[in-house]
């Protein structure tokens, strides 16, 4: 699956290979009544090494940039509605006539 999202972006140079990676790691803990120390288990995950995902959520976070000046550069030009052809007055025809269908 992570391989069809990246080519459906367009990112088919990246080579994602999900390995088991400590998420983070507890101390371990102090038992305060036998004072032995008990470990807690590591929580390994299935996921990409770090600098994969740093470039695949980098090129996410530019994308994102992308798309939302274009979205907020087509809100300007739709907000300035459309261009009216200059050198004619305002309500007649280009042939000089009246442009009424009553007269």
């Amino acid at each position: 699956m992570d391989r069809a999202v990246l080519d459906a972006y367009g990112w088919a140079e990246l080579q994602p290979v999900c390995e088991f990676l400590l998420d983070y790691e507890d101390e371990a803990d102090e038992d305060e009544d036998t004072g032995r120390r008990s470990r807690r288990r590591k929580p390994w995950r299935l996921r990409w090494p770090d600098e994969v995902r740093d470039e695949v959520l980098a090129r996410l976070l530019a994308l994102n940039r992308e798309r939302a000046e274009a979205e907020r550069l087509a809100g300007a030009a739709a907000e300035q509605g459309p261009a009216r052809p200059r050198g004619r007055r305002k309500g007649r025809p280009p042939d000089g006539r009246s442009g009424s269908l009553f007269r």
